[in-house]
């Protein structure tokens, strides 16, 4: 007979089964999760994709990118490609590719070649998806034309100030005088087509401090980018920009600019000449402001200066009609010159009867 307030043998075998089945189920359990989501992860699946690349060649005689497309520049048009590979795998891969690839091209093409290659093995060629466990199927283009040029390595080029500059340079020097580009021979001709052609500094955040009239001197001043993919210049940065600026050039319009005429000695009182108009108007001419300033009114003041224009008579002029002729502008002030061609004036010269 069992003791008093002892459980039933058959009680506690069921208890221990109960609490075998729990400790069972807790291992189980996750692991059985485990393998639903390694195999759901491991699950080999397909999608859509879009990829834009460049490429390059390891020839380093030569230079390679990618021909733009007939309908659009490449850089606007990505290529549509199918993956297949494991759902993770393509998961992890999907940052990569959304950046623009550089692919590596074999070194074996022509120079000024246009080679037509295939999309999909370029792409399956990229370690990083040969690494990923991933492959391209499909693309679409499904070809992709690129350029092979031969390459040139650190040409000097000088060095010159802006065109752009508005001020009047009385000198200037740059150290270093040249800087060296290297790229695709067909682009390098283009930007650079004689010897003289030059690349330009960049003065532009020093604008302010180089208005002012006198001797400046620059340091680490930018040279301005090509805007030419694959063309690299360097250095960067020159060392030093020395320049001498005069003072400021501006622009200014003189409204009306009187008439003079010289005539061959002989011919005066002789001649009777008639003009279309008696002064010529919008004169345009730049030079220092300074300079400048005698050309205006001052404080109601008539300007300092009062230039004319001269129009000069030869004894062929004689008894011609309708001619017309370029003036000189004359009396302008130092370093004052005319911005376009000196303009012209319509004559006629008739002889004066003498009496007998």
């Amino acid at each position: 007979m069992p003791n008093p307030g002892e459980q039933p043998r058959s009680f506690r075998r069921s208890r221990h089964n109960v609490v075998d089945l729990l400790k069972t189920m807790a291992l189980v359990v996750p692991l059985t999760i485990l393998i639903w989501v390694y195999a759901e992860r491991a699950q080999s699946t397909q999608e859509r994709l879009l990829v834009s690349f460049d490429v390059y060649t390891t020839n380093p005689s030569q230079y390679a990118s990618v021909a733009d497309r007939d309908d659009a520049p490449l850089a606007d048009t990505p290529f549509t490609v199918e993956v297949e590979g494991s759902r993770s795998a393509i998961q992890q891969l999907k940052p990569q590719l959304d950046r623009r690839l550089l692919l590596e091209l074999s070194d074996t093409y022509q120079a000024e070649s246009e080679p037509t290659l295939s999309v999909v093995a370029l792409l399956n060629s990229y370690q990083p998806i040969r690494q990923a466990g991933v492959t391209v199927t499909s693309a679409t283009p499904s070809t992709v034309k690129v350029r092979i040029d031969a390459r040139i390595n650190n040409r000097p080029i000088p060095l010159l100030l802006p065109d752009d500059l508005d001020l009047a340079v009385a000198s200037f020097s740059i150290t270093p005088p040249s800087a060296k580009v290297s790229g695709p021979a067909q682009a390098i001709a283009k930007l650079f087509p004689t010897e003289k052609s030059g690349l330009a500094v960049d003065l532009s955040s020093f604008r302010e401090r180089i208005s002012l009239p006198g001797q400046h001197r620059l340091e680490g001043v930018p040279i301005k980018p090509t805007g030419i993919p694959g063309v690299l210049v360097t250095p960067a940065r020159v060392t030093e920009v020395r320049i001498e600026v005069s003072a400021r050039e501006v622009e200014y319009t003189l409204s009306t600019v009187p008439l003079v005429i010289t005539q061959p000695l002989p011919t005066i009182n002789q001649w009777t000449i008639e003009l279309r108009e008696k002064t010529v108007t919008n004169v345009r001419v730049r030079g220092p402001a300074n300079e400048i300033r005698r050309l205006q009114s001052q404080d109601g003041k008539p300007p300092e200066i009062t230039p004319a224009a001269v129009l000069r008579l030869t004894n062929e002029d004689r008894d011609r009609s309708d001619v017309s002729r370029a003036v000189s502008i004359v009396d302008l002030p130092p370093n004052v010159t005319l911005m376009d061609a000196p303009p012209t004036v319509e004559f006629s010269v008739r002889s004066v009867s003498t009496p007998n």
